[in-house]
């Protein structure tokens, strides 16, 4: 059990993470991290376990990043290959161990870690409570249709033509880990389970609500990041002001420039990510509103009919 009070950014894929995460990180009296996956497992070991099972190379991205800045201010080939020596030198060491060495090493700053592995399970947010009881979470929406859109485009992107999509769609659905869907002990490492990204959305944010309505009063927030976006100057003071640090102009205006941050490009070739690869390639915001598709009418297509009123009405609840 920690005295930090991390900010922990809750959200499913492909809803601002990234860009919000840099942004907030920006402030002075924050530090904003790279996907540091450190709420899913108990300890380094494990989740390099779940790095190798899972073929998930680039789990540890973030963490060999953020030690690479940390130690020597750059993040090289050189730095983050003695990053990764470090992480196996370790190996031993609990997730919440890692995690206070690198607040240490960022106080008095606040850390901010956006994960989207946190809230795979209840157990990982709660993994994050327990670690830090003092810890601040916002919760952060992204309109489902908005979301599933932007899920289909990443795919296309990394598959490069939808016929492709379609063809790896059909063989091994959307290759989200079964957590998205139960909170069951995952089944055989290279098995996953065919999920819409509408479905995804949903089971997400049932989640995200059920561990945000344990927390104790006022350490959790909700806030559409269609809105904060839009409206950085009403927003983000909104945000400060929760979090107990500076609301001042200086800082508000220096939270505007995510593509400053050190995690906000391309990583070396042995640690490329730690971030959404679309925000690495062009982390700078866009000054214009972020639209908001309609609601009905727009999915109920793709999922079955339980399903869509479940969407239909958390999207509501979310002011959508």
């Amino acid at each position: 059990m920690s005295n930090y009070a991390p900010l922990i950014i809750l959200t499913p894929p492909r809803s601002f993470s990234s860009v919000v995460g840099t942004l907030l990180g920006r402030h002075p009296d924050l530090y904003g991290f790279p996907e540091l996956n450190l709420f899913k497992t108990d300890t380094l070991e494990d989740l390099n376990v779940a790095r190798i099972q899972r073929r998930w190379p680039t789990a540890m991205d973030g963490l060999a990043r953020s030690l690479a800045q940390i130690h020597e201010g750059v993040q090289t080939e050189l730095s983050v290959h003695r990053a990764r020596l470090w992480i196996n030198e370790h190996m031993h060491m609990s997730c919440e161990q890692v995690f206070n060495y690198l607040l240490d090493n960022v106080s008095p700053q606040i850390g901010v870690d956006k994960s989207p592995t946190t809230i795979l399970k209840i157990e990982n947010m709660e993994r994050a409570f327990q670690m830090f009881p003092r810890a601040r979470f916002l919760h952060l929406t992204r309109h489902p249709v908005g979301t599933a859109k932007s899920i289909q485009e990443f795919i296309a992107v990394i598959f490069q033509t939808r016929e492709q999509v379609g063809e790896m769609q059909a063989k091994v659905g959307w290759r989200i880990d079964p957590a998205f869907i139960d909170d069951e002990e995952d089944p055989e490492p290279k098995k996953r389970v065919k999920i819409s990204p509408l479905k995804l959305w949903f089971t997400a944010h049932q989640k995200i609500n059920a561990f945000m309505e344990r927390l104790p009063l006022g350490q959790g927030m909700r806030i559409r990041g269609e809105d904060l976006l839009s409206d950085l100057d009403i927003y983000l003071p909104q945000i400060a002001e929760w979090l107990g640090i500076r609301t001042d102009e200086e800082a508000i205006e220096q939270m505007k420039t995510p593509e400053k941050s050190p995690y906000a490009r391309m990583g070396p070739l042995n640690a490329p990510f730690g971030n959404d690869p679309k925000f690495l390639s062009n982390p700078k915001l866009r000054n214009s509103k972020v639209p908001i598709p309609p609601l009905k009418g727009t999915y109920e297509w793709a999922v079955d009919a339980e399903t869509a009123q479940g969407i239909q009405e958390m999207a509501q609840q979310m002011g959508y």
